[in-house]
């Protein structure tokens, strides 16, 4: 498995924590905490539950990923994790309060 902040390569979650802004952290109902630690403290569940979707061994993680508005203007959206294996991709929107 390979670890990305958005595109941009990271040899491990601790690395990820100085790529978000500090105001992340600041409130206790956001989502980013949580995802985390649940990637960094839980990584067998996540590839459990990640190949029993289906998705192939050989894949990379994206924290943060973005992608450009399809109309060339506005604000890219950003996803909580992008796991992408060739031409497999799975969206997870991290929930914490909501």
């Amino acid at each position: 498995m390979k670890l990305y902040y958005d595109r941009t390569a990271i040899t491990t979650m601790d690395n990820a924590l100085s790529k978000y802004a500090a105001d992340e952290f600041e409130s206790p109902c956001r989502s980013t905490v949580p995802l985390l630690s649940w990637l960094k403290h839980e990584q067998p569940v996540v590839s459990s539950l990640l190949r029993d979707m289906g998705m192939p061994t050989d894949y990379s993680q994206h924290l943060e990923y973005t992608v450009k508005s399809p109309k060339g203007s506005g604000k890219a959206s950003h996803t909580d994790l992008m796991v992408i294996s060739g031409e497999s991709s799975l969206a997870v929107e991290a929930k914490w309060t909501e």
